[in-house]
């Protein structure tokens, strides 16, 4: 095949190595990486507030809709946080954390979004 689909992507971004497969039982060297980011936008996003941003000891989020739930990767793509939040406000603690970047991705009623956050 020359097409992949990867059904059970949850993370705001990925990353992927391929090789080809042969016929005759070969199977070829891994590829470079290929690094994709990939931000969730089916919500309207002037109903969604993530601040502030850079963050150095607190990250707001605010909705006009009811947030479910928020996951925080780390650059790495390691689930740093997954609540459920059930609420129109979310705060997570930043000040224990590394300076980085990192990507909320906040589901809502309405939809899902990815932010990417920097926190200093």
């Amino acid at each position: 095949d020359t097409t992949y689909i990867d059904y059970d992507f949850f993370s705001p971004y990925a990353s992927y190595k391929v090789t080809a497969v042969y016929n005759i039982g070969f199977e070829s060297r891994m590829s470079n990486e290929a690094f994709l980011f990939v931000g969730v936008n089916n919500y309207n996003k002037n109903k969604l507030k993530v601040y502030p941003n850079p963050a150095t000891d607190v990250v707001n989020v605010k909705s006009d809709e009811w947030i479910n739930s928020v996951k925080v990767y780390n650059y790495a793509g390691q689930v740093i946080v997954n609540e459920e939040v059930n609420n129109m406000m979310y705060q997570l603690n930043t000040s224990q954390y590394q300076s980085g970047i990192y990507f909320f991705r906040i589901e809502t009623d309405e939809g899902i979004i990815s932010k990417k956050i920097i926190v200093q």
